[in-house]
């Protein structure tokens, strides 16, 4: 099993961790640590997992099962992310 080191959690005002992080070098895949970002995201109970190879990000919302890439300047805000969190919610 990989470790769960995480790179990066972004936390909220409001005492929730939204998100985890993997980084990993420019000469990796995009994607290459989404998967112990998700496991990291599932014992922390975050909404959203993202990697980054630095240049670009993969990211998956947890709520819906979609994932995307995105740039490094197109990566959502953290306040855009919460409002994906509340309306995931709202959802279900």
């Amino acid at each position: 099993m990989d470790s769960l080191d995480d790179d990066f959690n972004e936390t909220e005002t409001r005492e929730f961790i939204t998100d985890s992080l993997k980084a990993k070098r420019a000469n990796q895949i995009e994607g290459t640590g989404i998967q112990q970002a998700i496991n990291y995201c599932n014992l922390l109970k975050a909404p959203f997992a993202a990697s980054s190879n630095e240049k670009s990000f993969v990211f998956t919302d947890l709520l819906t099962g979609h994932e995307e890439e995105f740039s490094m300047e197109e990566f959502p805000a953290q306040d855009e992310l919460w409002q994906k969190f509340v309306q995931g919610n709202l959802k279900r």
